[in-house]
């Protein structure tokens, strides 16, 4: 079997996709046989939604809707507020350069 080549999210997040995301969390499911994967997994997500504010939780969340179940896991609810959050400070960025 040969190496796969993976990212971590937080540190490569802003020149991820969202399918790569899911791609990724398509290849956890089918292949890594490892309880601790999918409880790792499940932990982050529940752990964003206790500390996530909740309208961006809930923002998010109907875009995480849209991905296949399998796929609909901490990593790419991670993803996607961290993307909300980085478009909401550009936009906010914009709008203040564009007033200054």
């Amino acid at each position: 079997m040969g190496l796969v080549a993976t990212s971590p999210i937080l540190h490569k997040y802003a020149n991820m996709t969202k399918d790569q995301v899911i791609l990724s969390n398509k290849y956890l499911d089918t292949w890594v046989d490892e309880p601790y994967v999918q409880e790792n997994m499940s932990f982050l997500k529940m752990a964003l939604k206790a500390n996530v504010d909740p309208d961006l939780w809930n923002r998010c969340y109907e875009e995480h809707l849209s991905a296949p179940v399998e796929c609909q896991t901490g990593p790419l609810m991670l993803y996607l507020i961290l993307h909300r959050l980085q478009n909401c400070s550009e936009s906010t960025l914009n709008l203040l350069l564009l007033k200054v």
